[in-house]
C-alpha cells in the first residue's frame, strides 16, 4: 500500500510537471505571437534601391534609385525620386545611308549610357503586420544630353548632314511588391512590375531628310530596396 501510494505520488507530481511546462510553452508562444511595432507615424521617409530592367528592343538598364517624402500614415507614402540610370542598351543608330530602300523605314537613335531621372513616386500599403504587401507608381522622365544623328545621302553626291536631338524621354513604372519591417522606421522591400520608356527615331527617312519621333517600349523591372 505504501509503494502504491508513493507511485500514485510520483505520477501526479509527474503529470503537475509536465503540465506546468506546457503552460509556460505556451505562455511563450502567445507572447511571440503577440509581439507587434509600434504603429507608424506620420513624417518624412526615404529610401534607396537598385533595379534592373528589360525593355523591347533588348533595351536593358540598371537604376540606382534615391525617393525622399511624406509617410502619411500605415497605408500612405508619397514623394520624389531620383538617382542614376545606366543605359546597357548603347547605340541603336548614330547613322545611316540613305538608299532607295531606306524610305519610310525607321531608326531608334542612340541615347547617353548616364541618365537622371526625375519623377513622382506613390506606394499604398495593406495589412498591418511585419509584412507588408504594397503597389507603387511612379512616373517622370530621363534626362540626358543632346545626341547626335549623321545620314550621307547616296542618292544626291554623298551629300551628309549632322542633327542633334533630345534624348530627354518620358518613363513610367508601375509596381507590386512587399515590405519587411525590420524597425519601426525601417524595412527592406522587393518589387516586381511594369516599366515603359520613350525612346528618340528617325522615322519616314528619304533623301531629304526624316521625322523626328518617340516611340514607347515597354517591359519589366525588379528592385530591392530599403527605407527608413
Amino acid at each position: 500500500m505504501k509503494r502504491l501510494t508513493m507511485t500514485i505520488c510520483l505520477i501526479c507530481a509527474t503529470l503537475l510537471y509536465a503540465a506546468g511546462q506546457l503552460i509556460s510553452s505556451s505562455s511563450l508562444v502567445v507572447t511571440k505571437t503577440n509581439f507587434s511595432l509600434p504603429e507608424i507615424e506620420p513624417g518624412y521617409e526615404q529610401s534607396i534601391d537598385v533595379g534592373y530592367d528589360y525593355l523591347e528592343e533588348d533595351n536593358t538598364g540598371l537604376d540606382l534609385n534615391y525617393i525622399g517624402g511624406w509617410r502619411f500614415n500605415r497605408m500612405f507614402f508619397a514623394g520624389i525620386g531620383t538617382g542614376l540610370y545606366f543605359n546597357w542598351y548603347g547605340a541603336k543608330s548614330t547613322g545611316f545611308y540613305v538608299t532607295p530602300y531606306t524610305y519610310d523605314y525607321f531608326r531608334i537613335l542612340n541615347t547617353p549610357t548616364v541618365n537622371v531621372p526625375l519623377y513622382a513616386h506613390a506606394r499604398v500599403y495593406f495589412t498591418k503586420k511585419r509584412c507588408m504587401p504594397f503597389v507603387g507608381l511612379s512616373a517622370g522622365g530621363l534626362f540626358s544630353k543632346k545626341g547626335t544623328f549623321n545620314c550621307q545621302n547616296v542618292m544626291d553626291d554623298n551629300a551628309y548632314y549632322e542633327t542633334e536631338y533630345s534624348t530627354n524621354r518620358f518613363l513610367l513604372n508601375v509596381m507590386v511588391g512587399a515590405s519587411y519591417r525590420m524597425t519601426a522606421r525601417s524595412d527592406l522591400y522587393l518589387s516586381v512590375g511594369f516599366k515603359g520608356k520613350t525612346q528618340p527615331y528617325a522615322d519616314n527617312i528619304d533623301r531629304y531628310g526624316f521625322d523626328m519621333k518617340q516611340k514607347f517600349l515597354p517591359g519589366m523591372d525588379a528592385h530591392i530596396g530599403f527605407t527608413f
